[in-house]
């Protein structure tokens, strides 16, 4: 009997600092949200080598606001070409 309790607070116990886990996570989300970019450089600059070569590593990949308008621009009505020498004759004329 007296196993089962221990097993039944460990159980409860564990469902209660898995709960307070998220919590703790949501709450850290809610801060970043509220950080400025200065803020957030701060931090990066805090950060370890290691760690904040993925933040550059992950920064390097993201589109910038002229590849994003670019992206969004329509592309159906372009004029194709079979190769470049053909892209490079048109430019010439």
């Amino acid at each position: 009997m007296a196993l089962r309790g221990t097993v039944k607070h460990h159980v409860h116990h564990h469902k209660g600092s898995v709960k307070k886990k998220l919590e703790n996570q949501q709450k850290l989300r809610q801060v970043v949200f509220l950080m400025n970019a200065a803020e957030i450089i701060e931090q990066i600059k805090q950060l370890p080598p290691d760690e904040r070569g993925k933040v550059v590593a992950f920064t390097r990949h993201l589109p910038n606001e002229e590849t994003l308008k670019a992206m969004a621009e329509p592309h159906e009505t372009l004029e194709r070409f079979e190769s470049v020498e053909d892209l490079f004759a048109e430019l010439e004329t």
